[in-house]
């Protein structure tokens, strides 16, 4: 398997020549479509790599959050269809990662809510803020993650890539 280094420097890689692939598509704004298509590439390939489900460079990146990936390290087998499947795998650590985000918030608006602060109305706002973002924006929600299944794509294959000549040679 490669190492953080490789991967990163592949992630940057296609983040760059995504930039012009991009560009080549129609779109009302062009600038903000490549934005969001490397964005997402380089969020996914850097932060949401297919190796969190190990202790790895790409997980101690998260620093001081790191143990939000601990359960997820357990319950994920290393180089399975979960963690380094094309479209599953990135698909599956953003939904794991905006459980652990939504009950994180949830717990801290119910805890506001139980000393007589505006919890639950913040709660609500934030449940909106997303629905907003996905509602006015589809095209732009749809870039970001067509960019950041890609880095993980490219993750994967890279990995599939070298265990092939390992075994070959």
């Amino acid at each position: 398997m490669p190492d953080a280094q490789v991967h990163d420097a592949v992630t940057l890689a296609g983040a760059t020549l995504l930039i012009p692939a991009t560009w080549a598509i129609p779109s009302d704004n062009r600038w903000l479509s490549c934005a969001m298509v490397s964005g997402g590439h380089l969020l996914s390939g850097w932060m949401f790599s297919c190796d969190l489900d190990v202790s790895s460079e790409q997980a101690h990146r998260w620093g001081p959050l790191r143990w939000l990936w601990w359960p997820y390290e357990r319950l994920v087998a290393h180089r399975s269809w979960l963690s380094h499947g094309l479209i599953v795998g990135p698909l599956l650590r953003v939904l794991y990662f905006a459980v652990i985000l939504e009950g994180t918030i949830a717990g801290l608006c119910l805890g506001l809510q139980a000393v007589g602060g505006p919890g639950l109305l913040w709660l609500d706002g934030w449940h909106r803020f997303w629905q907003d973002i996905a509602l006015r924006y589809p095209r732009r929600v749809l870039e970001f993650a067509v960019g950041f299944v890609l880095a993980g794509t490219s993750h994967s294959v890279l990995d599939w890539i070298q265990t092939g000549i390992r075994r070959v040679a």
